[in-house]
């Protein structure tokens, strides 16, 4: 498993991405010019597939509330992206102090 491939999928970690337009486009980036600096077809081959694939329902058309600074930032356990901001989900999915 490739994991670009299931942190972009919608199917994969996708959902669960509260910042998911900003992730997919840092992450993309990031292959993109590994892929040029490279040459490698492979490269090439997975940034035109991961390209493809949809958006989640819940990301499309949408901005984050959370910093595009801020890495990447995952919904815990059933929590959609309406229950809580961005940090009170990054409270909850942390470890205790």
């Amino acid at each position: 498993m490739n994991v670009l491939r299931l942190g972009l999928h919608p199917d994969g970690l996708a959902p669960r991405i509260l910042n998911f337009p900003q992730w997919r486009a840092h992450l993309l980036a990031r292959l993109a010019h590994d892929a040029q600096a490279s040459a490698d077809a492979v490269l090439v081959d997975l940034l035109e597939e991961l390209r493809t694939l949809p958006m989640p329902a819940q990301s499309r058309g949408t901005r984050s509330a959370v910093p595009e600074h801020a890495g990447i930032a995952f919904r815990c356990g059933s929590q959609r992206p309406t229950d809580r901001s961005a940090s009170s989900a990054r409270r909850r999915c942390s470890a205790p102090p």
